[in-house]
């Protein structure tokens, strides 16, 4: 860690150490001892940087540097004023990470994050162009710059005997690495379609998708749908309702629809909620997969589309469709393993079925003029089943999704509280043809989201401002992990398989967060003074519940619980296999945790739902 961070703050997300360290360190994330090699692959200062992308040449190790795992980790220092950047890392055409910065204050702040890009190892082995976008713009009011570090960590670890990357990956982009620019589709503008090359033997094939909303399409789960836009006459509301859904097709064939999981940038609802713990997924953006093996395998070239869509209304009832806003980021990659000692696979074998989605809409307008009180909630539920019939049995790969939301906006639109849920579940069944056997049913993956938002915006005459946000989070995930360096696929169980086989170990996650947040803007020239206060804790556990192969390196369990106060760290406990972590500096325990003591502000910016972009500055 660069020595100049000692002098500022540390903004963090809550996460898994890649691995267990070898000594008793304070700083787990970042330690990389036992590497075989590294390399700084850049170093570059973000200023003003719309178009102009950090570039550099990428070189794989040497051949004395015997390795099977890569962890890129990225360093960022920033100080002054400026909104939260998105940026993203490719290897010539093929997205390995997206990521987002916090906001920086007065006196300065840096983040680290190290992120696991094993399953790229055949890209990470042949020389190319790393093209990383930070977009960033300074002026007199926006004077952050920032200066980032990004290295790769190379280790030669004990892995499971199905440990095994792709053979070839091919990315669906724009293909604009050799103009060395990010390769990213923006939707709804661009068409989001590439022809990919598929290559011969394909054993199995898993598309991997990493989307994300910005500007109009931040919040998007606070939008509302179109019949209540206007629902407000002095407040403009964002539509489409407040659904999305990730779209994925194989030469025109939709194969899936994928509910995205939220994330809240640190200037996102109340700068305060992110200071100095950010939001779950802000420096690692959601990604998901797909089995495609089905849809591609036999075939010398695919074509891959993605798109958005939210929902429209459709007589009194909501349809998936009627395009998005501004705008959405998306891109994708194809992993392809392959083996030319098993027998093809014969896509006959293989039949889709997607019933269309079951949708439920509900919504009452109560009150008038400064009383009036619009209240929503809508579901959806998606079940997609992909049946292979051999001569033994039939086995049925199914995904069930549901997304469940309910709403109110009143004070005029500028009040909103919400709570939104997600959840999905992956299983296989497997069916013997011999009617004296029984059928096994596999659970694959689960996985729960929650999202509560409480917000207020309170505008004044002298256009002073008051602005309050909460924000509670839970998630809870089990299944197998890795699936991106296993060849095992859901579509080829049999009835002595088991969900373990699908990636290198099961294991099961969850993560809590309870934010709060206030923060008074005065108007310049008045006789009032800005303030800020806030309050955080959040909580993470991890655990593996069956492994084939661990070693002294594995992370076997691990368990955070953090709580600030803003703009400081208050208590912060770490384990890692059952072994506290030591603390970076002394955290004296306050039994009034909780409280939020005001704060004079400092420059913050602030981004909220439905498009309202507040004065970047303390007035």
């Amino acid at each position: 860690m660069p020595a100049a961070a000692n002098d500022l703050t540390e903004f963090f997300q809550v996460y898994k150490p890649p691995l267990a360290p070898l000594t008793n360190t304070a700083h787990p994330h970042d330690d990389f001892s036992g590497e075989v090699c590294s390399t700084t692959l850049l170093k570059y200062e973000f200023v003003n940087s719309y178009g102009h992308p950090a570039v550099a040449q990428y070189t794989p190790p040497p051949a004395s540097c015997d390795w099977n795992t890569v962890y890129f980790h990225l360093y960022t220092m920033s100080k002054g004023r400026q909104y939260d950047r998105l940026a993203f890392l490719f290897l010539n055409d093929t997205e390995l990470w997206r990521t987002s910065t916090p906001e920086p204050t007065a006196a300065g702040i840096y983040s680290t994050y190290t992120k696991d890009l094993t399953q790229f190892s055949t890209l990470l082995r042949q020389s190319g162009t790393l093209i990383f976008d930070l977009g960033n713009i300074v002026t007199d009011v926006l004077t952050g710059t920032f200066a980032v570090t990004m290295t790769a960590h190379y280790f030669k670890l004990e892995v499971p005997s199905q440990h095994k990357p792709a053979d070839v990956i091919a990315p669906v982009s724009k293909m604009q690495g050799s103009n060395q620019q990010p390769s990213i589709f923006v939707l709804p503008n661009d068409i989001a379609q590439s022809t990919i090359s598929v290559p011969k033997d394909v054993k199995k094939a898993v598309l991997s998708v990493i989307a994300s909303g910005n500007s109009e399409e931040e919040f998007w789960y606070t939008n509302v749908p179109d019949d209540l836009k206007n629902t407000f006459p002095d407040t403009s509301l964002l539509g489409h309702s407040s659904y999305r859904e990730v779209q994925v097709f194989v030469d025109g064939v939709m194969v899936d629809a994928i509910m995205p999981t939220p994330a809240i940038y640190t200037g996102g609802i109340n700068p305060g909620l992110w200071k100095p713990i950010v939001c779950p997924y802000a420096y690692d953006l959601w990604e998901a997969e797909i089995d495609i093996t089905a849809w591609v395998a036999g075939k010398s070239n695919a074509v891959i589309d993605l798109q958005v869509q939210g929902l429209h209304n459709v007589n009194s009832t909501l349809e998936v469709g009627g395009g998005i806003g501004q705008n959405w980021f998306v891109s994708a990659r194809s992993f392809f393993w392959t083996d030319p000692t098993t027998a093809p696979i014969d896509a006959s074998q293989f039949t889709l079925k997607a019933s269309p989605p079951t949708i439920q809409y509900d919504y009452k307008i109560e009150g008038e003029g400064a009383a009036k009180v619009m209240t929503f909630s809508l579901s959806v539920e998606r079940q997609a089943v992909v049946q292979r019939t051999t001569g033994d049995c039939a086995v049925w790969s199914t995904r069930n999704q549901k997304y469940s939301i309910q709403s109110s906006l009143f004070a005029n639109g500028n009040n909103q509280t919400l709570l939104a849920t997600t959840s999905v579940n992956d299983n296989v069944q497997i069916i013997p043809h011999n009617s004296t056997s029984l059928s096994q049913k596999i659970d694959v993956r689960t996985s729960e989201f929650t999202l509560g938002i409480d917000s207020a915006f309170i505008p004044y005459k002298d256009t002073s401002f008051f602005l309050y946000g909460k924000v509670n989070n839970t998630y809870n995930n089990q299944g197998p992990e890795y699936p991106l360096l296993t060849d095992k696929s859901a579509l080829f169980l049999n009835s002595s398989s088991s969900s373990e086989q699908l990636g290198l170990q099961k294991y099961r996650d969850s993560r809590f967060m309870d934010d709060s947040s206030s923060y008074f803007s005065a108007a310049a020239g008045s006789n009032k003074t800005s303030w800020i206060n806030g309050a955080s804790q959040q909580g993470y556990r991890y655990d593996l519940t069956d492994s084939p192969s661990t070693s002294n390196r594995t992370v076997i369990s691990y368990k955070r619980d953090v709580r600030s106060v803003y703009p400081q760290v208050k208590s912060d406990f770490q384990s890692i296999n059952g072994v506290p972590v030591p603390g970076p500096v002394p955290i004296v325990s306050d039994p009034n945790q909780r409280k939020t003591g005001v704060v004079a502000a400092e420059a913050i910016c602030i981004s909220q739902p439905h498009g309202r972009v507040l004065e970047c500055a303390s007035r």
